[in-house]
């Protein structure tokens, strides 16, 4: 065989290699997106089983949550707030917001589900309410079906990191990649909410809303008797006297700073009376004089 022969058929034999080797290596991409596809369309399936069986082998316990708002009247509003800050800290609660002004305070508190009732009936017995709700909600439907799915997603969270390291191509690695973005953002709202539902069942939140109360005293008369009566007709007159003398000082200043004001308002209506008025008196006294009169 001469070596030019020998040349095509190597060439030949290299070039139906490297058709092979692309081959594969486009099938194991197809294959990684294709594994994605399905992890992806599979999910929401399953997703709707588990969330049924969590559901139902959720038996023991019931998800609850419980708020109270209670109002009261009270007679010193910073004592209300020092005794709600103290009792919730011995119950192991916390003050979560507070509001307080000279007629009335606000304060939000958050006590633990297993001492809540405690705390109500102490403000029960120690302040005067005058109004009190109770509100509870069941969340377990909503909480297990939470759960359900944020195990699920977990789940293909997994198998597509699987599916990532098998990914050779660019573009199967970012679609993958961005598939895996969307699926964790779900993961942590799915997260946030059963953080916040676990809080909401730990903590029971009481609202206390109080207002100042109005203390009106009573005015007590009674009789004076014996000495007092003597001593109180003293004081009468010794304040009368007071009284009088105030007045007459007060007059006294009054006419000082004014007299000169005084001097010319008289003046002016004196000679108002002496222009208008005099002349017009004359007047008429001339109109009814007999004409035949004679001084």
């Amino acid at each position: 065989m001469s070596k030019k022969a020998l040349a095509i058929i190597l060439g030949i034999i290299l070039l139906l290699s490297a058709g092979c080797g692309l081959k594969k290596q486009s099938g194991s991409a197809n294959n990684a997106v294709s594994d994605m596809q399905k992890v992806s369309s599979g999910n929401q399936g399953v997703t709707k089983n588990e969330a049924r069986d969590v559901s139902s082998g959720e038996q023991n316990g019931r998800k609850i949550t419980q708020n109270y708002e209670i109002y009261v009247v009270v007679e010193d509003l910073k004592i209300l707030s020092r005794d709600i800050q103290d009792k919730a800290r011995t119950m192991g609660g916390y003050i979560q917001n507070e509001d307080i002004n000279e007629y009335g305070c606000s304060i939000t508190v958050r006590i633990p589900q297993q001492e809540a009732e405690k705390f109500v009936e102490y403000i029960d017995k120690t302040y005067e309410v005058k109004n009190k709700k109770s509100r509870t909600e069941d969340i377990t439907q909503a909480y297990t079906d939470n759960d359900a799915r944020l195990k699920n997603l977990k789940a293909q969270e997994a198998q597509i990191l699987e599916i990532l390291k098998k990914a050779n191509r660019v573009e199967d690695i970012l679609k993958v990649q961005e598939e895996l973005y969307k699926l964790r953002g779900e993961i942590e709202s799915l997260e946030a909410m059963k953080k916040m539902w676990d809080r909401q069942i730990e903590y029971v939140t009481i609202l206390i809303s109080a207002n100042k109360k109005e203390i009106i005293k009573e005015n007590k008369i009674s009789i004076i008797k014996g000495s007092d009566f003597f001593k109180a007709i003293s004081r009468g007159v010794v304040n009368s006297a007071i009284y009088l003398i105030v007045g007459v000082q007060r007059l006294i200043i009054f006419i000082a700073a004014n007299i000169i004001w005084m001097i010319i308002l008289g003046f002016a209506a004196w000679y108002i009376y002496r222009k208008y008025f005099k002349n017009k008196n004359v007047v008429s006294i001339c109109k009814n004089r007999d004409p035949n009169d004679k001084e």
